[in-house]
């Protein structure tokens, strides 16, 4: 996917550099434990915010078998609620599972099918799970990364010019960088950006004709909001 590339290549560097900025700090910087309680109590967390997603979409489609040349599609951003819960295995090292409230995408004709408007909607789920690494030695700011599966499941098809839509639910891979900045020992902020590999298959009918298209999603999402820790 093209988002996800320079995201991991910056999150590698930015782990390196906070790694080793972090093995320079003097004894008296402040540190995770200064801020946060590690004790096994603490160890849980909750994410929620407001998340963008951003899908870099593209469609092959073809109609009786054949491609359609230059048939493609659009899908405007959404905006909706996110909810991620997590454990720390050490003070280091977290897992997450991220999900929310279902956004609806609508999906518009595109390229040489434009003409067509709009083709259905999906009301779909994108969840997340990830293994997080977080760099200690900064005090109140908790940068991390992480990277996992990502999961899409669709709800429901909306039809439009494209009558008797299905589209799959489908597998594939997340990566992400972020940040918690610590209030106290058990509330915060966060931001976070992450970007995924995902596709999905759809199928329906233009009038008789039987169609059938490979999707590329590949959605980057945006999101910030406020951390508990307990």
């Amino acid at each position: 996917m093209k988002p996800f590339a320079p995201i991991a290549g910056t999150a590698l560097l930015l782990a390196t550099a906070m790694a080793a900025r972090a093995a320079d700090l003097p004894a008296s910087a402040p540190s995770f434990a200064s801020v946060i309680d590690t004790s096994t109590a603490d160890r849980f967390f909750i994410r929620a915010g407001i998340v963008g997603l951003v899908l870099n979409e593209s469609a092959s489609i073809g109609a009786m078998g054949a491609k359609i040349p230059g048939a493609t599609i659009g899908i405007e951003p959404q905006v909706t609620a996110s909810l991620e819960a997590g454990y720390y295995i050490t003070p280091n090292v977290a897992i997450a599972v991220t999900g929310g409230l279902p956004p609806k995408a609508v999906i518009e004709a595109a390229g040489t099918i434009a003409p067509l408007g709009r083709l259905g909607s999906i009301v779909y789920g994108p969840t997340t799970a990830t293994l997080q690494y977080h760099v200690l030695g900064f005090g109140r700011l908790q940068p991390y990364v992480g990277i996992g599966p990502a999961v899409l499941f669709v709800f429901s098809e909306k039809d439009g010019a494209a009558q008797r839509l299905r589209v799959d639910s489908s597998v594939g891979v997340v990566g992400q960088i972020g940040a918690n900045y610590m209030f106290d020992a058990h509330w915060g902020i966060f931001g976070d950006v992450k970007a995924a590999w995902l596709g999905t298959e759809a199928r329906g009918f233009l009038g008789p004709v039987p169609i059938k298209a490979e999707v590329r999603l590949d959605p980057v999402t945006f999101s910030a909001g406020l951390i508990h820790r307990f």
